[in-house]
């Protein structure tokens, strides 16, 4: 069964944070990096303060939480005269000096209020990469220490010179510079304290935010209080969607990660049939609801669906899944309501579980796939659903019913945004399927950017309380639900008592066959889009694809001239020789004066068409 859903929301709840990484400047990395890591944090209200001058108190402070003992600060009696036990940087500045990387002054004082110059700051950044006052710093000080911090990489990004007032903006670069430098010895000082980096040497940042992210956690009446900072101060994400405390809902799936001060809402509830349970019902790591296997991600989730637990086959069941699409709590499905929008994938079937009583029980059933991207295998009071229908499924109190709903269309213009059609809305987390028979596609809002949706390509929608689409099916709107592939050959009889069809082709660089006895598309060899069966066996529906002179192609654009045309992300590529295609990558074909490129598109582009597949043929001299 598919799992979409899971791996989407597992990618977006780590990538949707204040600022996206991969995006961001290379002065916000740096302020993401040094939040996730933990050293520089915000006050009560969450503020930076970064044009604030950083104390000698403070730079302590930030030393140990950038290195191995940020758990473990040392206590006890204070070496210097104005550092009392029972300052609050007490044990920063006692693990600073004792790991050599600060040190006080001869009159016996530290001088924790005191704001730190730029040449302090770097020799104890130096002192933390392993150089020594020495062996490594010949000359009177602070030069050759400002000459050592300039060449180890300490500097990128500051323009403080000797004598300069350290800010917090300041130390944000310097200590994401300390990250990526090089030790003494020659490693990278990040992957010492166990901070990863990436191939070009940058803190890779959602491996930091996932490392000291806590949960999951079960959202109950008092789910703030779990939350080691003030829940109205936090950022908060939904389902990868940015949100607010009051969208907390109980039963909802949280995490946080406390350095950033962001809180992970997690929505994804499977109600089903519980059938069955792997390796054994005595201590299960995984389950069967509705078809769809599940790994159990807790110690409470195993108890509950243990023969010890609640819970036991043939029992109708609430799983709470996290963001790794595991099970984190199992509940009664009477405490949840809520309704899947889908197509069918299979019609009526039988499946067969053993109940509490170890009987074997058999229920009609159907599958489908629903807007949120899962496949899904339910329970049915009808057995008249056939692939491609247009099912809705509601559980009510436990009560899981199903109809066909009807069509419920709409005629407007989707807006540039993608946010709205006409005068409605889409809801910040819209979840939109395209169909093409049984064939379907998950499709981002900002594809359907000035699209016209109809009574012909939209079949159905769902409202919320607010108004808002927050599903939405489509048939064939995108084309997006289709395979795209090359016809090699094509054989069809389609005479008064006989019809039939033989097709070869070659589908993402891969060559294959089809035979039908009853049925003939009435198609030509070249570029064609196949309406595969699930399985990939059947030929549902086939049909030659538009073409275009390309002049110009790159990996986001194809262009005929001055005329753009949109190209899909998986567009194939091919290079035709001697009656045969062979798969390329747009970087080996784009030089026009090399070869003439040809696009092949599935519907005109002023309705949502893309091109599809590319064929490029050397030009001869």
């Amino acid at each position: 069964m598919k799992r979409i859903l899971s791996f989407l929301l597992a990618i977006s709840l780590i990538s949707a944070l204040p600022i996206s990484a991969g995006a961001a400047s290379a002065g916000d990395q740096a302020l993401l990096a040094v939040r996730a890591a933990g050293i520089i944090t915000g006050d009560e209200k969450g503020n930076l303060n970064l044009n604030n001058p950083v104390t000698r108190a403070e730079f302590a402070k930030m030393m140990v939480s950038a290195s191995a003992f940020k758990n473990s600060a040392a206590a006890g009696l204070s070496s210097f005269s104005d550092v009392r036990q029972t300052h609050w940087a007490a044990g920063y500045i006692k693990t600073a000096v004792s790991a050599g990387w600060f040190a006080g002054y001869a009159d016996g004082t530290f001088r924790p209020s005191d704001n730190i110059k730029l040449e302090e700051a770097a020799t104890a950044l130096l002192r933390m990469l392993g150089y020594t006052d020495s062996a490594d710093f010949g000359g009177s000080y602070p030069e050759p220490q400002l000459s050592r911090y300039r060449s180890a990489g300490l500097s990128e990004g500051i323009g403080l010179g000797r004598g300069g007032t350290v800010t917090r903006a300041d130390c944000v670069k310097l200590f994401y510079n300390l990250l990526r430098a090089d030790t003494k010895s020659g490693q990278a000082y990040g992957l010492s304290v166990g901070i990863v980096l990436d191939t070009a040497g940058n803190v890779d940042y959602t491996a930091l935010v996932s490392s000291d992210r806590k949960g999951p956690f079960t959202a109950d009446r008092s789910w703030a209080s779990r939350l080691p900072f003030k829940a109205s101060g936090a950022e908060y994400f939904l389902n990868g969607k940015p949100a607010s405390a009051s969208d907390m809902q109980t039963y909802d799936v949280f995490y946080y990660n406390e350095n950033i001060q962001t809180v992970w809402i997690c929505r994804n509830n499977v109600t089903g049939v519980y059938s069955a349970a792997y390796p054994s019902t005595a201590a299960p790591s995984s389950v069967v609801v509705s078809g769809i296997t599940y790994a159990i991600t807790t110690s409470s989730a195993a108890f509950e669906m243990s023969d010890s637990g609640k819970f036991h086959p043939g029992d109708d069941v609430t799983l709470l899944l996290g963001l790794d699409g595991g099970v984190v709590a199992a509940i009664e499905s009477s405490l949840i309501n809520m309704s899947l929008l889908g197509i069918v994938q299979q019609g009526a079937g039988i499946s067969p579980y053993s109940d509490s009583f170890g009987s074997t029980v058999s229920s009609s059933t159907v599958t489908f796939t629903a807007t949120d991207g899962n496949t899904y295998t339910y329970p049915i009071n009808n057995n008249s659903y056939k692939p491609g229908d247009l099912i809705l499924l509601q559980i009510t109190n436990g009560t899981i019913t199903t109809r066909s709903p009807g069509k419920r269309a709409l005629t407007a213009v989707v807006n540039s945004a993608g946010t709205s059609a006409g005068d409605h809305k889409f809801a910040d987390n819209i979840r939109i399927l395209d169909a093409s028979g049984e064939n379907v596609a998950m499709i981002q809002p900002r594809r359907l950017s000035g699209m016209k949706l109809n009574a012909v390509n939209v079949m159905y929608y769902i409202a919320d309380s607010e108004g808002r689409i927050s599903d939405l099916v489509l048939k064939d709107a995108t084309g997006d639900a289709l395979t795209y592939g090359i016809l090699t050959s094509v054989r069809e009889t389609n005479a008064e008592m006989s019809v039939s069809g033989s097709y070869e082709y070659i589908i993402a660089g891969t060559p294959g066959a089809y035979s039908s006895g009853n049925s003939a598309f009435g198609v030509n060899i070249g570029p064609a889009a196949f309406g595969l069966s699930p399985d990939g066996r059947t030929i549902n529906s086939l049909s030659n694809l538009k073409s275009t002179e390309l002049t110009f192609i790159s990996g986001i654009s194809a262009k005929n001239g001055s005329k753009e045309y949109g190209t899909a992300e998986n567009v194939s590529v091919y290079i035709y020789r001697d009656r045969n295609y062979s798969p390329a990558n747009i970087t080996a074909v784009s030089d026009a004066s090399a070869y003439n490129l040809r696009g092949y598109y599935d519907k005109d582009f002023d309705d949502g068409g893309q091109v599809r597949i590319i064929v490029a043929t050397a030009k001869t001299s």
